[in-house]
């Protein structure tokens, strides 16, 4: 029986999988999450993603996010990486 590779993702408020999305331009990501914040302005946040693709940003699937929010891992649940200004973690519906 194999790992279960679910149980080393972090989840939203709902129990879903979280992934991490790696923005090209993260300066730009970041500076539109700062000024969202500074302003309380959910709506923008919410709209990040939108916004920043908008300004030119892509964004590129990292990996999944571990459990701790630290580090960002695979399929089979193998450190690749760390998670890093900028970077957005968005749920999704399926399981690893």
């Amino acid at each position: 029986m194999g790992h279960n590779v679910f149980s080393d993702v972090a989840v939203d408020d709902h129990g879903q999988p979280l992934v991490v999305l790696r923005p090209d331009k993260p300066e730009i990501a970041l500076a539109i999450s700062k000024e969202a914040l500074a302003t309380n302005d959910v709506k923008r946040l919410d709209n990040l993603l939108t916004e920043a693709e908008s300004k030119g940003v892509q964004y590129t699937f990292a990996g999944w996010l571990a459990v701790g929010g630290k580090d960002v891992i695979d399929k089979d649940g193998k450190i690749i990486d760390h998670t890093k200004p900028g970077d957005s973690f968005v749920t999704i519906a399926e399981k690893p």
